[in-house]
């Protein structure tokens, strides 16, 4: 799924040169990202400034002249897809890197994929710099500075940090220090500041790796993001777990200067309406239809990315007619609810963090409501979190991406009920909220007429 694959997140162009520097999992990142672009059929160079070990099971180029090296690489591209370029193997078993300005001069003769790890971490979660470190490329298109989320509540010395001494020197601490979410964050200031100066027109994308250990992945984001300063060449900050099947966990958006957890919704309107017999969601409601209604109350609640799901024979789509709402026809909408659920996530931007389900049905929610439940989310970070009336959980609920791949699984007239029955309950933010709406939705024509009582 390409909303939780560093890929789609990263989104590297066809052609582009991404450099990797710090610690916590720099060569799993590199690895999980070059798997992921040669299936979607980029070509992909493997190659560091540095040393690295050579990655498994990928071929191996070894040569330090440019002109041989092109040769090679268009030679090998013609059968392969990926390839690790080094210019020679050490006897500690090492590679030996390539000259950052070869690096540049490749990538841009033959159009591909480079990823680079620009320095060695020893396998620590967290690392200081000596004055020619890192190596990166000066014309690097991405940078991506790593931490890894296992230094959190450790000691900042020799046994989490790579030249323990040289990092505490850079942030302004002591040595041995407890390590904090702010003392992270500081760590990110320094590695922001010294992968710009290398490559000062590059983006950077701040990543805290091993996020699959830590506890609240969310708030150590949001703690983390508040003490930095990214900078204006600073978009999104990521917290992965390379090894997972689904690594990206954690995006916060940098672009307005601070932090933020964007949330989308998705406005389920794909149901047939048998029991109706026809369509509901066009019929009179006020001055306005059912439909309008209801995406009236979610606009107010400050989401500004909605998405109305619906069926292909259907007229929402000239109801509708602001480009506030993106449309998604759901072909296979007489499967049941799961396939509008899975029509809808596949539209969802990659730097969503949470998707708000709502039905379609159900104009009689205020908008005080939506801002409810997304408020609480954005404080607690849980997988969902939904409304509570005299005890009956209710829609709409908010799911984070971490149930995201569970949703895809669904299948048939399934919703997220059957997702939230799986989790534990301290995962399971329950919002009491004081109207019945919450669980009135319309069905019938009784419904309907019920409505309207409702409402007089």
């Amino acid at each position: 799924m390409n909303q939780l694959s560093l890929s789609g997140f990263l989104n590297p162009e066809a052609t582009s040169l991404v450099s990797f520097y710090g610690a916590g999992g720099k060569t799993s990142l590199i690895n999980r990202l070059a798997e992921e672009m040669t299936a979607s059929g980029q070509k992909v160079l493997i190659t560091t400034t540095t040393k690295i070990f050579a990655p498994s099971g990928i071929p191996l180029i070894l040569e330090n002249n440019e002109k041989q090296i092109t040769g090679k690489l268009e030679e090998h591209y013609q059968q392969s897809s990926i390839a690790v370029l080094a210019a020679e193997a050490l006897p500690s078993g090492k590679l030996k890197g390539i000259n950052p300005a070869i690096i540049e001069k490749i990538q841009r003769k033959l159009n591909i994929i480079v990823l680079v790890e620009a320095d060695g971490a020893g396998k620590l979660p967290l690392k200081g710099h000596d004055l020619d470190e890192p190596v990166i490329p000066e014309k690097s298109d991405l940078i991506v500075p790593v931490v890894g989320a296992d230094a959190l509540g450790k000691s900042l010395d020799s046994h989490t940090v790579h030249r323990a001494d040289k990092l505490a020197a850079a942030i302004g601490i002591a040595e041995g220090k407890l390590i904090t979410e702010d003392i992270l964050a500081r760590i990110f200031n320094y590695l922001t500041a010294t992968g710009l100066r290398q490559a000062c027109r590059a983006k950077l994308v701040p990543v805290i790796n091993k996020g699959d250990l830590l506890t609240s992945p969310g708030k150590t984001a949001w703690r983390v993001a508040g003490n930095m300063n990214p900078g204006e060449r600073s978009e999104n900050m990521l917290v992965s777990a390379a090894l997972n099947k689904d690594p990206v966990k954690v995006v916060l958006n940098f672009r307005s200067g601070q932090p933020k957890i964007k949330v989308t919704c998705i406005l389920l309107a794909a149901g047939a309406s048998f029991r109706m017999g026809r369509d509901k969601l066009i019929l009179p409601f006020g001055e306005n239809t059912i439909l309008e209604h209801t995406i009236e109350k979610i606009n107010r609640s400050g989401i500004d990315d909605v998405i109305v799901v619906a069926r292909p024979d259907q007229l929402l789509v000239e109801l509708l007619t602001s480009t506030r709402y993106r449309f998604v026809i759901n072909e296979d909408y007489r499967s049941g609810i799961a396939s509008s659920v899975k029509a809808g996530i596949e539209a969802v931007d990659s730097n969503t963090q949470g998707i708000l389900f709502a039905l379609a049905d159900q104009p009689l929610i205020p908008t005080s409501v939506y801002r409810q439940i997304i408020a609480s989310y954005k404080e607690n970070f849980k997988a969902v979190t939904c409304p509570i009336y005299a005890g009956q959980r209710g829609n709409p609920v908010l799911f984070d991406r971490r149930t995201w791949p569970s949703l895809m699984n669904l299948k048939g007239d399934v919703g997220g009920r059957k997702i939230i029955n799986t989790l534990p309950p301290d995962e399971i933010n329950c919002q009491i909220v004081d109207t019945e709406s919450v669980l009135q939705d319309i069905d019938t024509p009784d419904d309907y007429r019920n409505l309207f009582n409702l409402t007089e």
